[in-house]
């Protein structure tokens, strides 16, 4: 049977000879280097009704919450959705270290048809490697 104990875990049937788990200190996963997380959205929330045909910029706040600094080489790239005249891709403007917040902003155009539209934006590190925010990411 295996228990918890405060800092490791043990094998309370060792006594039996059974084989068991070497004990030595709980460590949790390490962190990924690239991990983004959502701060807020400076302009525009979900959901905002915007008159066909208008330009809007809109603009997330969010938070390198990974180990590794990104630089000017990784973008912002539209992953799917409704791209809504907005550009495939937008590099950083300046280095983010790791617990440092940025806000980024693309330039949109509501399509001329009234209705609900959605674009998916992720980031991209400098290896073409796309991340984002959510289970999928």
């Amino acid at each position: 049977m295996l228990g918890c104990g405060r800092d490791h875990w043990h094998d309370r049937d060792s006594r039996r000879g059974q084989r068991g788990l070497t004990p030595g200190r709980l460590t949790a996963p390490p962190t990924p280097c690239d991990r983004v997380k959502f701060a807020g959205d400076v302009t525009i929330p979900d959901g905002t009704t915007i008159n066909p045909g208008v330009a809007f910029t809109k603009t997330w706040s969010i938070k390198n919450v990974g180990t590794c600094t990104w630089t000017t080489a990784y973008n912002l790239v539209f992953t799917g959705g409704d791209q809504m005249a907005g550009p495939v891709s937008i590099p950083l403007p300046h280095k983010v270290a790791p617990d440092q917040v940025i806000n980024l902003s693309v330039s949109l155009l509501s399509p001329a048809k009234a209705g609900t539209y959605r674009g998916t934006w992720h980031l991209q590190n400098a290896s073409g490697k796309i991340f984002g925010t959510g289970a999928t990411a």
